[in-house]
């Protein structure tokens, strides 16, 4: 979520009022509860995936998304 430029959570802002159609997933090492708790209030992000993770992890996150 941590980015040059635009947070992912400014970049998700943007996506949302384009309207952008496709899932958008977060990744990040911040495990703050709050900030994880508004994101998933806030339907910013259709998944946050927490790191570490597994390539197998993530390209399973990323399918059960686009398969819907």
């Amino acid at each position: 979520l941590h980015m040059p430029g635009l947070s992912g959570i400014d970049t998700a802002v943007k996506l949302k009022k384009i309207p952008f159609q496709k899932p958008i997933l977060a990744i990040t090492a911040d495990i703050n509860p709050n900030m994880l708790l508004d994101m998933a209030n806030g339907n910013l992000f259709d998944d946050v995936i927490l790191k570490p993770f597994s390539p197998q992890a993530l390209a399973s996150r990323i399918l059960d998304k686009i398969v819907r």
